[in-house]
């Protein structure tokens, strides 16, 4: 037992004299003290909630610890994060004669040319994916769950500003 954990029923007798301990007395006496023990109750678990979110911030923080620990699971069965990392050859098709004004290099049955790629598959990516166990991940309802609602608040809450999480269902 911790010193923030008092047994309230155990403190209420122990606090009256010894000739008044008969049972009416201290079942009035315990039902006087259950507001007390139940906001003790609230305040032990703010406390555990504060320590917690003080141990886990944006900088010091695992995010994949954080949600094992949200939902009880092991890392083994539990959440996994992975870099999103684009590789890859690209095939970029342009008019070039709009890059090369002295030398214009002639293509024949090429009128026009369109652009092959997306842009946010040539810059760096910043994203980062999040796989979810499939308890967690799966909905029946057809919109989000609410357990998917929690993982999106910690992540968002956690993750950096510049990264954006991607969520798929985690396999194997």
């Amino acid at each position: 037992m911790s010193l923030f954990q008092i047994d309230y029923k155990k403190f209420s007798a122990l606090m009256l004299p010894t000739t008044l301990r008969k049972a009416g007395m201290l079942s009035v006496l315990r039902s006087l003290m259950q507001p007390m023990a139940t906001l003790s109750d609230k305040r032990l678990s703010t406390r555990d909630t504060t320590l917690f979110e003080l141990k886990h911030t944006g900088q010091v923080c695992y995010l994949r610890n954080a949600l094992n620990t949200q939902f009880g699971l092991s890392r083994a069965d539990g959440f996994e994060i992975a870099d999103v990392t684009a590789e890859g050859n690209y095939l970029m098709a342009y008019d070039e004669t709009d890059y090369l004004s002295e030398r214009q290099l002639l293509i024949p049955d090429a009128d026009e040319y369109e652009m092959l790629y997306d842009e946010d598959t040539i810059v760096e990516t910043k994203q980062f994916t999040v796989f979810c166990p499939a308890d967690i991940y799966n909905d029946t309802t057809g919109k989000m769950s609410d357990k998917m609602l929690v993982v999106h608040k910690i992540v968002d809450k956690y993750r950096l500003v510049s990264r954006i999480p991607e969520y798929k269902l985690k396999t194997t």
